[in-house]
């Protein structure tokens, strides 16, 4: 059982869906703002969690190192408290332009998407939308 806890697979599953909790939680809190904006934020705060990146440490202790890959965000804050520069900002950076221009790309195609279907059913484009007048119930 203890293998089991420990394996880098069980980490990566974790950390996959405590970032899918915050995207969840806040796309819930950002409600308030335009639809675009919504899918603009949760794009770069996705890019920036889920930007991979290799990284290579020297323990403390004795002269082993441990290399692999991890979120850029971890490797980019590790190097920031070293005080040592790193690629890894720029990754981070990098990652949250493209989760931006993915949010933007999304939104807009949600956006005509939505008016795409409202078109079809009101039967033209260029129709002017009926005017309903509320019916009040009778018995």
């Amino acid at each position: 059982m203890a293998s089991v806890l420990n394996s880098l697979p069980t980490l990566w599953m974790l950390y996959l869906v405590l970032s899918l909790i915050v995207l969840i939680m806040g796309w819930l809190g950002t409600r308030w703002l335009p639809r675009t904006l919504q899918w603009v934020l949760v794009g770069i705060v996705a890019g920036v969690c889920w930007m991979p990146w290799s990284f290579h440490e020297t323990a403390t202790v004795t002269d082993d190192s441990f290399s692999g890959v991890a979120p850029a965000v971890i490797v980019a804050m590790m190097d920031v408290m070293r005080h040592r520069a790193s690629t890894a900002l720029l990754v981070v950076l990098l990652a949250a332009i493209i989760g931006g221009a993915v949010g933007v790309l999304f939104g807009a195609w949600r956006a005509r998407h939505a008016s795409g279907d409202d078109q079809d059913s009101s039967g033209s484009a260029h129709a002017e939308p009926q005017r309903r007048e509320r019916r009040e119930p009778t018995l």
